[in-house]
């Protein structure tokens, strides 16, 4: 039996994204892969459709991890998140950069990501290293740019 631990964080939101995807692709796309290669299969006998088989195994091995994904979530309720004492899931931290400018992070489910809007996942570089810091609190983070300073200024619960 798994316990939470090894369980991923996920929210109700993307979750159902990810159920979404997961029907889209069985409903809408396999159907029209698995006709191609039956149609390969008719007019170039089985020897030649092993080129054909390529995308629909490609497409099974997403659905597989997808589904391994979904059942390995716990939804988390992200209302209820984000104390804002120290930096955790749930958080809009504000930052200064090298002494510079100011960045917004917003700590994030791994499935909700999305750089475009500074939602971060939790499991990133910049949020591991700021994970449990409190205001005025300064973390260095490597990545491939090089290490970056960030000072934590302001620490609320992101709302949606």
């Amino acid at each position: 039996m798994r316990n939470s631990v090894d369980r991923n964080p996920i929210s109700a939101e993307g979750r159902d994204k990810l159920s979404q995807e997961i029907e889209h692709l069985r409903r809408n796309v396999r159907p029209g892969l698995v006709q191609a290669v039956s149609q390969t299969a008719r007019a170039h006998g089985m020897g030649d459709i092993s080129a054909a088989k390529t995308p629909l195994m490609a497409l099974d091995h997403r659905l597989a991890t997808l589904e391994q994904r979904l059942a390995n979530c716990i939804v988390v309720d992200m209302e209820t998140m984000g104390n804002t004492s120290s930096v955790r899931l749930g958080n809009r931290v504000v930052c200064r950069v090298d002494r510079r400018e100011e960045r917004t992070f917003i700590i994030a489910c791994p499935d909700d990501a999305n750089p475009a809007e500074h939602r971060i996942s939790l499991n990133s570089p910049i949020a591991l290293a700021l994970s449990g810091a409190i205001v005025g609190d300064a973390v260095t983070v490597r990545t491939p740019r090089g290490a970056m300073v960030l000072e934590v200024i302001a620490i609320s619960r992101a709302t949606a």
